[in-house]
């Protein structure tokens, strides 16, 4: 009898010790916060001002939410703020496809490098002269 109860009691610690990490989805390497370290656009890098080094891309796992704080400088040379919010969603392993108001949507190549790299390739899809521009972000704790 104490073999027994001794028996069902491991029985039961050994499985309420097991762990349903296995069991969760693994979270999608773009949720995060990404700043902007880089753009080439026609195989040619552009030359980034400070001012435009500031721009976050925010990719949130609630309802797949997205917003961006875009810096640009005006006609003054004075850094100016425009921020986007809408909705992002993963197409396949490799495409992504964000929704902005102002921009509509937009589907990007994205590439990981690692952890810490974002790599986002647009490219408009034309035939005779695509525009390809490539914008690379690390990631950041806001």
């Amino acid at each position: 009898m104490k073999n027994l109860l001794l028996t069902g009691l491991i029985t039961i610690t050994l499985f309420s010790c097991s762990s349903d990490d296995n069991n969760q989805p693994s979270q999608d390497k773009i949720i995060g916060s990404w700043q902007k370290t880089s753009l080439v656009v026609e195989g040619v890098n552009q030359n980034l001002s400070n001012c435009q080094l500031q721009t976050v891309y925010n990719f949130n796992a609630s309802q797949n939410s997205f917003w961006s704080n875009i810096y640009e400088e005006n006609f003054e040379g004075e850094c100016t703020l425009f921020t986007e919010d809408g909705d992002w969603e993963k197409l396949s392993e490799s495409v992504y496809t964000v929704y902005t108001e102002s921009e509509g949507t937009v589907n990007y190549e994205v590439e990981f490098p690692n952890d810490n790299t974002l790599k986002l390739t647009y490219n408009d899809g034309s035939v005779e002269q695509p525009h390809l521009a490539v914008t690379t972000f690390v990631r950041v704790d806001l």
